[in-house]
C-alpha cells in the first residue's frame, strides 16, 4: 500500500518561538495529539531534547508502537522520522513562519506506510478518519494548545 496522510497549514496566534519550543516538547505529545498514547523517550542530545523515543499510537484498526527519531530546527522546524516498529514508515514535520511577533504560520505533513497487515484491516472510511485525525485534528489541538497561553 502506498503511503498515506496528508498535510495542512494554520495560522496560530502565537509566536514562532512558542509554537516551535510546544513542537519540541514530544514528551507532551499524548497530551494533545489525537493519535499518540504514550511517549518514551529513549536517548536525548547535549541539550536535553529527545532524539529518540518509542511511541505507541492508536491506529483506529490496531494499536502499534514505533521507535521514532526527532531532529530539530532551531525555531524553524521539528520532525519525526520512524526508526523501527509496527508501522513500514512514518514521518511528521512541523515548519513555523513568522508572520509577525505574535502570529505564525504552521505548515505540518505527515505520512505513513502501515506495512501489509494494517493495509488490509485500513480501507476506505477508516483509511479517511484515520488520515483526519493524524492531519486536521492533530494540527487543530496542536492550534489550540499554542493559543491557550
Amino acid at each position: 500500500m502506498a503511503q498515506f496522510g496528508g498535510s495542512a497549514t494554520a495560522e496560530i496566534e502565537a509566536s514562532r518561538q512558542r509554537c516551535y519550543e510546544l513542537a519540541a516538547d514530544v514528551e507532551r505529545y499524548p497530551e494533545w495529539h489525537p493519535v499518540i498514547e504514550s511517549l518514551e523517550v529513549l536517548d536525548r542530545d547535549s541539550d536535553g531534547r529527545a532524539t529518540h523515543a518509542r511511541l505507541v499510537v492508536d491506529a483506529s484498526v490496531s494499536t502499534v508502537t514505533v521507535e521514532v527519531d526527532f531532529s530539530y530546527e532551531a525555531i524553524a522546524a521539528v520532525e519525526c522520522r520512524r526508526r523501527s516498529g509496527d508501522l513500514k514508515e512514518m514521518s511528521t514535520r512541523f515548519d513555523f513562519t513568522e508572520l509577525e511577533p505574535d502570529r505564525t504560520r504552521l505548515d505540518y505533513s505527515t505520512g505513513l506506510d502501515p506495512g501489509r497487515m494494517l493495509s488490509m484491516m485500513a480501507r476506505g472510511p477508516v483509511l479517511e478518519k484515520v488520515r483526519h485525525r493524524l492531519v486536521d485534528d492533530a494540527v487543530g489541538a496542536f492550534k489550540d494548545l499554542a493559543e491557550s497561553g
